[in-house]
């Protein structure tokens, strides 16, 4: 952990006087600062995977294919796309939701209540 820390530090000690939060008067950076800027940084990508979803065009055609499904008119080809816009959108749910809890736990919140405050909805 402490070696972590160390290389942590390092790469924090390039980026901490653009961060607003490094004191230029003391040259000097807590562990507390480096843990913040780390929290922070690591929110920042969490929300972004938590946003991420099928590029429009994928997910036009993936609501058209599960349309023409109900409709009982999916050709072999069709079905198979379905299949793999499927698995696509499965994976990224998996992964929206890992980083829900792993954000939930970063900030001491319930999963429950982070899900009400982000205000995912349920399929």
């Amino acid at each position: 952990m402490r070696d972590h820390l160390l290389s942590c530090r390092e790469c924090v000690s390039l980026v901490l006087p653009f961060s607003g939060i490094y004191d230029p008067v003391t040259e000097e950076i807590s562990d507390e600062q480096v843990h913040t800027y780390w929290r922070t940084f690591r929110e920042r990508e969490l929300l972004e995977e938590i946003g991420r979803s099928l590029p429009r065009k994928a997910a036009t055609r993936y609501r058209s294919l599960i349309t023409k499904r109900g409709t009982e008119s999916l050709t072999a080809e069709e079905y198979a796309e379905l299949l793999q816009l499927t698995d696509w959108v499965e994976k990224l749910d998996a992964k929206r939701l890992e980083s829900v809890a792993e954000l939930a736990r970063l900030r001491r919140v319930s999963f429950e209540s982070l899900v009400n405050e982000l205000g995912i909805r349920r399929p």
